[in-house]
């Protein structure tokens, strides 16, 4: 087993290995645990070839199990790994993320972080590892969540296309056309990487604003009592689904929203010497709660108090005592 980075990652040849049955099993434990009900069915073939900064490996194996221990990880001192699958349907699992890989799918390991592979069918697949910190020249640092299905952009599915053509005739590593070659695949992949967290960041923030453009339909349209979850969704055009997202982004329900504008009107009401003689049964009505219980029963949730008592307790300045929920 290779002892450093290094020694990992010094360029060889490409070779080709054919591992069947209980010894097959034994000569790839020193990178992975291999966990099969038949062990004497086991079947692989792998074609690899290590550059300076990556290696590129194409797999053909029968249905199994693969762990790769903490122990393993840091021996190996990989940064990055990118797994393309080819054929087949593999779930791979790791820091408390799970992804169900079919032909097409491309995923993203940390090399920091132990794994599972879990092959449900005979699988054709390539990976590719990346030595720690060489995606830097290109932008992109190690990756080091969970495991993370890629999306198949332009850029990811010319990758694929790429590494196909690659695998089925690896060049010389230390030739003109082999270091041609490891640097594009590097460059491709930091790329698909940055494109991926780039998509994220976007999408993080869209859903911030969108949450944002929840609340502030609601606190605009609160003290309409029709008011639900499915108006506001057909309001702003989006699903009922994607509403419920967004306010739970938040840390927040509709009711609860809500119900705390509407609180917030009626302590406003409440206060204002113009409503001193408004019944409560017209300010429940005025702000959205529809009926004067309706208006009691949050009163009570929120300050343990009732609107008559509130309203009792106003001293002369207009400072009630009870704060507004906002």
């Amino acid at each position: 087993m290779p002892e450093s980075q290094d020694e990992q990652f010094g360029p060889r040849l490409p070779v080709h290995v054919d591992a069947s049955g209980r010894a097959g099993i034994s000569a790839l434990a020193w990178h992975s645990l291999i966990i099969t009900e038949h062990p004497d069915a086991f079947r692989s073939t792998v074609t690899v070839a290590v550059y300076p900064s990556l290696s590129v490996t194409r797999i053909l194996q029968t249905p199994v199990r693969v762990e790769r221990s903490q122990q393993i990880t840091d021996s190996i001192r990989v940064g990055t790994i990118f797994c393309f699958l080819r054929a087949g349907r593999l779930t791979a699992e790791q820091g408390g993320n799970t992804v169900r890989m079919s032909a097409g799918s491309l995923v993203v390991l940390s090399g920091y972080q132990p794994y599972v592979l879990t092959s449900e069918t005979s699988v054709d697949m390539t990976q590719v590892l990346i030595s720690r910190g060489n995606l830097v020249t290109f932008g992109a640092a190690d990756y080091r969540g969970g495991v993370r299905e890629l999306p198949r952009t332009t850029l990811a599915r010319s990758t694929y296309q790429f590494l196909s053509t690659f695998t089925d005739d690896l060049p010389h590593p230390e030739t003109a056309t082999g270091t041609s070659s490891e640097q594009a695949l590097r460059a491709m992949l930091a790329g698909i990487l940055n494109d991926a967290s780039e998509t994220r960041t976007v999408t993080a923030a869209a859903d911030v604003a969108r949450s944002v453009h929840v609340t502030d339909y609601i606190n605009t349209h609160s003290r309409d009592a029709t008011l639900s979850p499915d108006t506001v969704a057909a309001a702003l055009n989006v699903s009922l689904r994607q509403v419920q997202r967004d306010l739970a982004s938040s840390n927040s329900t509709f009711t609860e929203k809500v119900r705390a504008r509407r609180l917030r009107d009626a302590i406003d009401l409440l206060r204002d010497p113009s409503w001193a003689g408004t019944t409560l049964d017209v300010i429940a009505a005025t702000t959205g709660f529809g009926t004067l219980s309706r208006m009691r029963r949050a009163f009570q949730a929120v300050h343990s108090s009732t609107p008559q008592s509130f309203r009792a307790n106003i001293p002369p300045t207009g400072n009630a005592g009870i704060s507004s929920p906002f």
